[in-house]
């Protein structure tokens, strides 16, 4: 189940981005190919980048997860025993940002 967190999928610009890649290693560094390529390579990735979906990070899911076991932990906690004051200071407090006008 978690392998498929790791996977990226294999595109056309993947493809491309290597063939782009074998040019830029076949010239000089100084060369006008060299320069050509790395404007492709530029363009190609922007491309590829604007085409992926905004997903949701793993740290950010890890992060969600623990919250809620913990939250979970602290209602079981608190109806099979007493919880004292200094046990609620481990939960994590929300970031908030304040607008200012």
């Amino acid at each position: 189940m978690l392998e498929t967190f790791g996977r990226t999928k294999e595109t056309e610009f993947d493809d491309a981005i290597e063939r782009i890649l074998f040019t830029m290693n076949e010239h000089e560094v100084g060369s006008p190919e060299y320069a050509k390529a790395v404007v492709f390579l530029d363009r190609v990735t922007d491309v590829r980048q604007k085409g992926k979906s905004n997903a949701v990070s793993r740290d950010t899911m890890i992060i969600a997860g623990a919250a809620i076991l913990q939250t979970l932990l602290i209602v079981f906690a608190e109806q099979h025993h007493v919880v004292v004051s200094k046990g609620l200071s481990f939960v994590l407090k929300p970031k908030t940002q304040s607008i200012t006008i």
